[in-house]
């Protein structure tokens, strides 16, 4: 009996040592859920994961190959993830570098994205994220088209 509980002690202490969370993982989790939210057409989702007076753009390019951000209401973003058919579309991120520093952190995401099974383009974003009671929400998000390689 003894040994059993020795046993139980050691595994409960690394079942604890091992499931605690980092900062930076806590951002990709944080982040994980945005992409997901896109992923299942759930804007309310979507919404949830930004902060209030939040900035969400993407930049394009004009004719001439200059950058043209543009912003776009996160409400709006959302009522059109809403719109697009549950699993129709299909963000596939990776992380290229996680920053935290107390309540603020900043991220860049390389993704590819899938509609109907094709690859559409691929796209790095830059977020930056601010921790509020205990929640990570996006406080700026902007991405770019780029090559996919």
């Amino acid at each position: 009996m003894k040994l059993f509980a020795t046993a139980l002690c050691f595994f409960l202490t690394v079942t604890a040592a091992l499931s605690q969370t980092t900062p930076e993982d806590s951002i990709k989790i944080a982040i994980g859920k945005f992409f997901t939210s896109i992923r299942n057409s759930d804007g309310m989702s979507f919404r949830q994961s930004f902060a209030d007076s939040s900035t969400y753009i993407n930049v394009n390019r004009d004719k001439f190959g200059e950058p043209v951000p543009r912003a776009a209401g996160i409400m709006d973003v959302a009522l059109l993830i809403s719109s697009v058919p549950r699993g129709s579309v299909d963000p596939r991120i990776s992380f290229d570098m996680v920053k935290v520093n107390g309540s603020l952190a900043s991220a860049w995401v390389p993704y590819k994205f899938y509609a109907g099974g094709q690859q559409l383009y691929c796209a790095v974003a830059s977020i930056q994220m601010i921790r509020i009671k205990g929640n990570w929400k996006i406080l700026y998000y902007i991405d770019r088209k780029v090559n996919c390689q």
